[in-house]
């Protein structure tokens, strides 16, 4: 014989039938709720990966363009060292 628990704890007799009866009013519940939790982990977890590889491709990016600049930056001085030999006013 199974014990219930009510309201106050007092116990009652229950059987199999009615143990069976929860986990199939519950079931269909608690399946759902499992599932999206897996389903959001997942997610997250794939969004993860996403924003790491585009944080990566950010990086190397922004790498390239400090590099443009300092070439631009390094012609610009040469151009004004020649502008300043031949005389010239900026």
């Amino acid at each position: 014989m199974i014990l219930l628990y009510q309201k106050g704890g007092d116990t009652m007799p229950g059987n199999i039938d009615t143990i069976v009866q929860i986990v199939s009013s519950v079931g269909f519940p608690i399946v759902c709720c499992g599932f999206c939790f897996w389903y959001v982990k997942y997610i997250t977890d794939k969004n993860r990966e996403d924003i790491s590889s585009l944080n990566e491709q950010h990086k190397k990016e922004s790498n390239k363009m400090i590099e443009a600049i300092n070439n631009n930056t390094l012609v610009m001085e040469r151009l004004v060292e020649k502008i300043e030999s031949k005389g010239g006013v900026l």
